[in-house]
């Protein structure tokens, strides 16, 4: 856009007057051929061509055109800038609620297959009820470690979305409980 601008503003400069100035010293030795005395030349000249030709206009036209252009493409890349940020945001709002939700989910099979181990002990309870409860804890287990998984990734999109680095994301590697980084 920069680029685009300042080619803009050369192209309007080709219609301005051009203000030049000049400077000549001759240095002459008597006693060589030609000889005779120093002399100086200093000027000033002032040219300007209102109009020469319609390759000016037709550069003038072309440099504006790039600069709308670059103009267009800037404005587009902000706004996709803010569209994939408020997205990114959205989508680790709905990943962090996943996994508190899988968390739970994980600590109420735990004990719902602690409770039906305590009824199998005490003969009240199915060997099947307890390889049901023991497939719902680790079905809730699994789909925990979805639910981290799909936290991680919506932290690294934000991320990449605000444009900070990704290295503190190797942090994480422990638990996803706290999946968020500082003022995200």
């Amino acid at each position: 856009l920069d680029a685009a601008r300042a080619d803009a503003r050369r192209a309007d400069a080709l219609y301005l007057p051009r203000l030049n100035s000049f400077g000549r010293l001759d240095w002459n030795d008597p006693s060589s051929p030609f000889g005779g005395r120093s002399s100086w030349t200093v000027g000033v000249m002032l040219s300007w061509s209102p109009f020469a030709g319609g390759t000016e206009l037709g550069e003038r036209r072309a440099a504006r055109s790039r600069r709308a252009r670059a103009e267009a493409m800037a404005e587009a890349a902000r706004a996709q800038a803010e569209l994939e940020i408020a997205e990114t945001g959205e989508a680790l709002a709905v990943a962090l609620a996943k996994l508190d939700l899988a968390e739970r989910a994980v600590a109420q099979s735990r004990e719902a297959h602690r409770l039906v181990s305590r009824r199998y002990d005490g003969g009240i309870a199915s060997v099947t009820e307890l390889f049901d409860a023991a497939a719902a804890e680790t079905a809730s287990g699994l789909s925990f470690a979805l639910a981290r998984h799909d936290a991680l990734v919506a932290v690294a999109g934000r991320r990449r979305a605000l444009g900070l680095d990704l290295e503190p994301l190797a942090a994480l590697d422990g638990g996803a409980a706290n999946a968020v980084p500082e003022g995200q």
